[in-house]
This record gives structure tokens, sequence and C-alpha cells, in this order.
């Protein structure tokens, strides 16, 4: 950490900062929808990936940004994690059957900001320059 910049080390507290909050987000998600889960499985299921492949961009850019993370392979197999854990939490959430509405917003939030989270990983992986 000695040769990073000050933003750079912003950065990378930053992501550690994000780690531990989509961490607790995770955990009280995951209790709160405790009682809720024999209920609407899909949909707990769906903020559980919504959580977890927003956490993933977030936290994985933050460390490329910082220059403490690097490894193009990698970022490039995260940003195709993340699409497939988007879809997934759109076709889970709207199989919920929650309201035609829901799931409208649903796919068009999840489609738009998908791309924008899997395109952001590639920009950083490098592969696609």
């Amino acid at each position: 950490m000695g040769n990073m910049t000050t933003m750079q080390k912003v950065y990378f507290i930053t992501a550690w900062c994000i780690v531990g909050g989509i961490t607790i987000a995770f955990i009280t998600e995951a209790v709160a929808f405790g009682a809720f889960l024999k209920y609407a499985p899909l949909f707990a299921t769906s903020q559980a990936f919504d959580i977890i492949y927003q956490g993933i961009t977030a936290v994985f850019c933050l460390f490329y940004l910082s220059g403490w993370f690097t490894n193009s392979l990698v970022l490039f197999i995260m940003a195709w994690v993340v699409a497939g854990l988007c879809l997934l939490s759109m076709i889970l959430m709207m199989s919920a059957n929650m309201h035609p509405a829901l799931s409208t917003g649903t796919f068009f939030l999840h489609v738009c900001f998908g791309a924008f989270c899997t395109l952001l990983l590639l920009r950083c992986s490098g592969k696609f320059q």
C-alpha cells in the first residue's frame, strides 16, 4: 500500500468497507427472509443473488482502480459470473409472480444494471480494448 496514490488508497479502503457492508446486508437479509422464506423463496434467493453480483462488481472494480488487483483473467471470469448471477436473479424474481409491473421493472432493472456491471468488469479486465 506504500506506492499507492491517495485516491488509490481511498479506493482500496472503500472496497474493504463495501466487503463488510455487503456481508452485513447478506446476513441481515437472510435473517429477515428466514421467516418469509417459506412464502417467497424465489424472491429471497433473487435478493441474495442481487447482493452478491452487485458486491462482486463494486469490490473488484475498486480493487482494480486501487491498483492492488490487476489479474485480468479473474476480472474477465468475474464479469461472466456477474452476468450469470444477474440473469439468474432476474429469472427467480420474475418467477416469484409478485405483480406484472414488478416483473416488468425487474426485467429492465436486471438487463440494464446487469449489462452495466458485466461491461464494467470486462473493461477492467482489458480483454476487449
